[in-house]
């Protein structure tokens, strides 16, 4: 009986047990399964993010090594996710810019990889100085599969840059540059010392003469037969000088200014920096080394003999004449009239702005510059000066006149025509660079827009570039050269950097994340971003 009883209790014992266990068991199975989610969502979440930080990192890239100039993103036969056009868009628009979205994992069953893909969008944040700000979405998103059909997880993350950017084109590497054509008529238009290049065609009328003398020339378009070059500069055409004849290169985009204050900062045109320059403001202060202060000679510069009283506001700045530049150029250097007899602070700031004068941005407020008005009423003939002359219209050529940089190694003078340039008559010679940004269009069917033009004696130590036509006339007269340009470099010009966004590099200088580089943000905000 005992013995029964002690049965009865062992079969108690062992289902008690086996309860327990089977609790313990559905407890732990019931805990295990939600946590086993959470940890996936965690890992998709994770890998979201991943992705995200991929498409940011290939756009960082991309635009790092976009060539402003050739219109490429480098290097090639890689992947790229922007192209020019997209770096170009992103660079130019004030819409919020969203790109495609882009295949990061293609998905491979069994392995545990999953489809994904990344989607970049961009909001133009305003102007700063030689760039923009912008602001930088990219979202990563983790699908079930292939077709999308069903998103298992997604990630928003944002930056903000300051992309700052500068191009020269080659343009300043030319002795004529066009981005037109460039057109040698009669027997005594020369370019001497250095290449030439046009975005159209060169051509060359009348009988073969020499027209490139040790230079070489090339051309987007065509290459006339009858232009001849002497590359070695001793006075015979080479034969045959194929060699130095490139048809069919790649077109260079020249930089484009802005003259006038209107919506943007006025240090990013000339004649906000001509204020600044007459008034000692940004950039013409004492907290920016590249250019001279010239706070404490404002009162000087401005006087009716020289550059003129300044506006209050920089958009009615009326600029100065050609006349009160020159004078106020001459007694600088030379320490005459109102900079005579400066002493302590003044007499230092003279002196760093004569060190400094090729920084400096003169403004003429005029559509018709007419030379020969300025020599008859000033007798004006030869003259010095170094820095940016800025003519808001066209500039007429039509009287005996020099200008010279007075430095043999570099151009330290820029020109820069808002209109055209008209060689009217007279004999005019410049020293320095001349960058001419509009045209005139002639009368007459299938003719094209002329930015240099005339019939006038002409020579310049520099180089001109200009955005249309180049037609160099010169005379029938065999034993002068009337229209002839000898190449001299360009100098270091921080005020043609600032208002071109142009300088000796062919793409996009820096890419500046903000100290957090980028953060979380919410799909509604990647949706609508404004």
């Amino acid at each position: 009986m005992l013995k029964n009883k002690r049965k009865g209790i062992a079969l108690i014992t062992v289902v008690l047990i086996s309860a327990l266990l089977l609790v313990s068991i559905v407890g732990i199975t019931i805990k295990l399964v939600p946590e086993s989610k959470i940890i996936s969502g965690r890992s998709l979440s994770e890998r979201a993010l991943v992705v995200a930080e991929s498409g940011m990192s290939q756009t960082i890239f991309d635009i790092r090594n976009t060539d402003l100039e050739h219109e490429v993103v480098n290097p090639s036969g890689v992947f790229h996710y922007l192209n020019f056009y997209d770096v170009d868009s992103i660079l130019t628009s004030n819409e919020v810019l969203p790109f495609k979205e882009q295949e990061y994992s293609s998905g491979s069953p069994g392995q545990d990889i999953p489809y994904a893909t990344y989607q970049v969008k961009f909001k133009n944040l305003g102007d700063i100085v030689e760039g923009i700000k912008v602001g930088v979405y990219s979202l990563g998103t983790i699908y079930s599969d292939d077709n999308k059909s069903q998103i298992l997880a997604r990630k928003v993350i944002y930056s903000e840059w300051a992309l700052k950017y500068t191009y020269n084109s080659s343009v300043f590497d030319y002795a004529i540059f066009s981005g037109q054509n460039i057109n040698f008529q009669a027997n005594n238009a020369k370019e001497i010392g250095g290449n030439i290049f046009a975005d159209g065609d060169i051509t060359s009328s009348g009988n073969k003469t020499i027209r490139v003398v040790e230079g070489e020339a090339y051309s987007a378009g065509t290459i006339s037969p009858n232009l001849q070059i002497d590359y070695n500069g001793d006075g015979f055409p080479d034969s045959p000088d194929d060699q130095y004849k490139h048809p069919g290169v790649p077109e260079l985009q020249m930089p484009s200014f802005k003259m006038l204050v209107s919506d943007l900062e006025y240090y990013e045109s000339y004649q906000g920096l001509a204020w600044a320059f007459k008034t000692g403001k940004y950039p013409y202060g004492e907290s920016n080394s590249d250019f001279p202060n010239t706070s404490l000679l404002a009162s000087i510069i401005q006087s009716p003999d020289y550059l003129g009283t300044a506006s209050a506001d920089p958009s009615t700045e009326p600029g100065s004449s050609i006349n009160g530049i020159l004078s106020f150029y001459n007694d600088l250097m030379n320490d005459a009239g109102g900079f005579a007899g400066l002493k302590g602070p003044l007499y230092d700031a003279r002196e760093a702005l004569k060190s400094k004068i090729q920084c400096a941005t003169f403004f003429v407020n005029e559509d018709e510059v007419d030379i020969k008005k300025e020599t008859d009423a000033h007798g004006i003939e030869n003259a010095a000066c170094r820095g940016i002359i800025a003519i808001k219209g066209n500039l007429t050529i039509n009287a005996n006149f020099n200008i010279s940089d007075q430095d043999p190694v570099n151009s330290s003078l820029v020109i820069v025509v808002g209109g055209y340039v008209e060689l009217a008559s007279g004999n005019a010679s410049v020293d320095g660079m001349i960058y001419v940004n509009g045209w005139y269009l002639p009368n007459g069917n299938n003719k094209s827009p002329e930015s240099f033009f005339g019939t006038g004696s002409f020579s310049c130590t520099g180089s001109l570039v200009c955005s249309k036509d180049v037609n160099l006339t010169g005379s029938a007269d065999q034993n002068n050269t009337d229209v002839s340009v000898t190449y001299k470099p360009l100098a270091d010009f921080p005020n043609l950097k600032l208002v071109t966004g142009s300088d000796y590099s062919n793409h996009i200088d820096t890419v500046n994340l903000t100290p957090n580089s980028w953060r979380e943000k919410s799909f509604d905000e990647f949706n609508d971003p404004y």
